[in-house]
């Protein structure tokens, strides 16, 4: 669980474009990547509306994505950007 939690810390780093494709330790100006992580690459970063990271560990054999939670004042306002629609609840017939 701490693996899924320095990757979710990680996909903040998107954000002031402090992360680069390479090697994590490479890759990262933080502390979180040390030699422990090595053999972990940074795959893919998504900056936008939605902000992200890919990330390959060929010791674990696991893709990891992390996606980066809400931050700014306009990331604030597009949460709150939704319409009620009715709601209409699934049933399955017993003939079906």
């Amino acid at each position: 669980m701490a693996r899924a939690a320095d990757y979710a810390s990680l996909s903040y780093l998107t954000q002031g474009n402090s992360l680069k494709l390479d090697n994590l330790k490479d890759a990262c100006l933080c502390t979180l990547c040390t030699d422990s992580y090595s053999g972990v690459t940074v795959e893919k970063i998504y900056r936008g509306v939605v902000s992200g990271v890919i990330f390959k560990d060929d010791y674990r054999r696991e893709i990891n994505l992390s996606i980066k939670g809400t931050t700014t004042n306009t990331e604030w306002l597009l949460d709150f950007n939704f319409a009620p629609i009715p709601y209409h609840p699934f049933s399955r017939s017993k003939n079906g």
